[in-house]
């Protein structure tokens, strides 16, 4: 019962580095490609500047934590490696792991991948709206006379 419950915090340990560093790369990944979507329309350059804002800030937060965490939980003894210790170097190994994967990924891929990200949806939410209600418009002007208002 005691290695099942070591096996399975050294899962844990090694999954959580990895999802953190991973969180990380697909953060910075998704703010180059907003950016390369702000078209030059000053209002979705604004909302674009925020979603960047809120996505570098919450990943900032997300990486913080956890390195404090990890920092405050771990205590090292002095006559060789305790469990802690292996906790903490899956933990690292698991850094390694989700920064190369999440790289790996990210790299030639042109769409989201923090898609649960709510400033992304918003970001993205605008940029249709927007676009349809310039289509409407090219619509409306195209339209013959008579189905025009009279102004």
């Amino acid at each position: 019962l005691v290695g099942l419950t070591a096996s399975l915090f050294g899962f844990l340990a090694f999954r959580s580095g990895a999802n953190i560093t991973r969180t990380l790369v697909y953060g910075l990944h998704d703010q180059r490609i907003i950016e390369e979507h702000t078209d030059d329309s000053a209002v979705l350059g604004i909302i674009g500047m925020a979603t960047k804002l809120s996505i570098l800030l919450e990943t900032i937060f997300v990486v913080a934590f956890a390195l404090a965490y990890k920092a405050l939980s771990v205590t090292l003894s002095p006559n060789g490696m305790s469990a802690n210790t292996i906790i903490l170097s899956l933990w690292l190994a698991g850094l390694a792991f989700g920064l190369l994967f999440g790289w790996f990924i990210a790299r030639n891929n042109c769409g989201i991948l923090l898609r649960n990200a709510i400033a992304t949806v918003g970001f993205f939410a605008t940029r249709k709206g927007k676009k349809k209600t310039e289509e409407a418009v090219k619509k409306v002007k195209k339209a013959p006379k008579k189905f025009k208002p009279k102004s």
